[in-house]
């Protein structure tokens, strides 16, 4: 398959990719694309095999077990035979302040904006002072994040962050994870592919067993019976990822992808 395509650009038929980044940014300098205002082009990473993947996160219990490691290595060789399926794109991204030049009468700042593409904008000057310290993170800007997010849906009857990640390539601290303390460590390696988190499926589970067995959760200890989740969850609920820069962005923007475009 791509292991036997020649050296250079690769056909398909979603249009021309590369294998390597830096490859395809300058196939994107070399033919001026052009973006629309507030927006830029850069590379996106795509699987080309039309199959569902899936990868589990480090912290999963999985790859400290000894008597899983063979399903350890098979995980790891499918991760490693997926990254090789894998090809950047060149494409263009708009900014999401302007998301009602292309949807009329839809506001980024609204919850339909979340309803309609999964989505939205908000603003939180936060109080937090070191995002590098979990134990700050957690009694100060998770407050204030379900704060937000219950102002920002009005029907919403609770909201509950339940941990956080911190990406800085350029950190010169102490980068380890340690679930037992509630510290998620600090990623030198940001997701450098197009995916969704969690689906329908995968969403359920986690939520069940966050508020049936408070699993790996880094926020409000959770102690649900399982008849108790099941009425909560009977009602509507999301899983919401929320970003904020620590400074200005100045590379590797955050990217989101609307809901459509999963379809």
């Amino acid at each position: 398959m791509l292991d036997n395509a020649p050296p250079g650009p690769i056909e398909t038929k979603w249009g021309v990719g590369f294998r390597d980044y830096a490859e395809c940014l300058e196939y994107i300098r070399a033919n001026n694309v052009e973006v629309p205002e507030g927006g830029l082009a850069l590379p996106l990473r795509y699987t080309v095999h039309e199959q569902p993947s899936y990868s589990i996160v480090s912290s999963n219990a999985l790859w400290r077990d000894p008597e899983r490691e063979t399903e350890a290595k098979a995980l790891r060789k499918n991760e490693r035979d997926h990254g090789r399926r894998c090809l950047y794109f060149p494409q263009v991204l708009r900014d999401a302040r302007r998301i009602e030049e292309y949807h009329e009468g839809l506001s980024p700042n609204s919850p339909e904006c979340m309803d309609r593409l999964g989505l939205s904008l908000a603003h939180c000057e936060s109080k937090c002072k070191n995002f590098y310290d979990a134990a700050e993170v957690e009694s100060v800007f998770y407050p204030e994040i379900e704060k937000l997010l219950l102002e920002f849906f009005p029907n919403a009857t609770d909201a509950f962050v339940y941990n956080h990640d911190v990406f800085d390539k350029d950190y010169q601290g102490d980068r380890t994870e340690d679930q037992d303390k509630k510290i998620p460590g600090v990623n030198a390696g940001y997701a450098n592919l197009v995916h969704n988190d969690l689906n329908d499926n995968s969403g359920r589970v986690r939520c069940r067993e966050l508020l049936t067995k408070n699993l790996r959760n880094f926020g409000r200890t959770q102690h649900y019976t399982e008849q108790e989740a099941d009425a909560k969850m009977s009602r509507r609920f999301m899983s919401i990822n929320l970003a904020k820069p620590m400074e200005t962005v100045r590379q590797n923007p955050f990217v989101l992808c609307a809901w459509p475009s999963f379809a």
